[in-house]
């Protein structure tokens, strides 16, 4: 007989509360259980989730198995982490959620790794842009001592044009 941990509705219509029950998993969803180890109700605000932690640990260490719900609720009671410090295997509830969480932290890891790539990308931009914009100021810079160098140049040739002319007027007055 596999025994779950789960919640059976009760309330009236459109308005749900929910008993945690210990049911036989043939048995329907708001039919025969074993015994009533708590409730449920998530229309109050917060939600209200009231169980008997000796009864429910009693049942998980038998081996009933929550349904996905019932393992979110313990989870977040943290009575769930108190049966995993005490158990040395893991059940099947927990492997399962595991294997979510794994899930989730590959789908993160993606993302992560989608975000690097795109910061990369965006920062070889900038450094292209960089690079460009060093080129550009390089040859501005170039072309600034090539015209520079030309000033200085035709200044020198002028000088000494002046001097030779200077010299040759000297030894022709002489």
């Amino acid at each position: 007989m596999a025994v779950k941990i789960r919640l059976m509705r009760v309330g009236k219509k459109k308005q749900p509360t929910y008993r945690v029950v210990i049911a036989d998993s043939r048995s329907p969803r708001d039919g025969r259980y074993i015994e009533i180890i708590g409730r449920y109700e998530p229309r109050k605000d917060p939600s209200v989730f009231a169980i008997d932690n000796d009864k429910a640990l009693g049942w998980l260490r038998k081996g009933a198995q929550p349904t996905e719900q019932v393992h979110k609720l313990l989870i977040g009671t943290g009575l769930w982490a108190e049966f995993e410090a005490e158990s040395p295997n893991p059940t099947l509830a927990t492997r399962t959620a595991k294997a979510r969480t794994l899930g989730t932290s590959k789908a993160r890891a993606i993302k992560d790794e989608a975000a690097k790539a795109e910061a990369a990308a965006n920062a070889a931009a900038e450094a292209a842009a960089k690079a460009a914009e060093a080129k550009a100021a390089a040859e501005a810079a170039k072309a600034a001592a090539e015209s520079a160098a030309e000033e200085v140049a035709e200044e020198v040739a002028e000088e000494a044009t002046e001097e030779v002319a200077e010299d040759a007027a000297a030894e022709v007055s002489e």
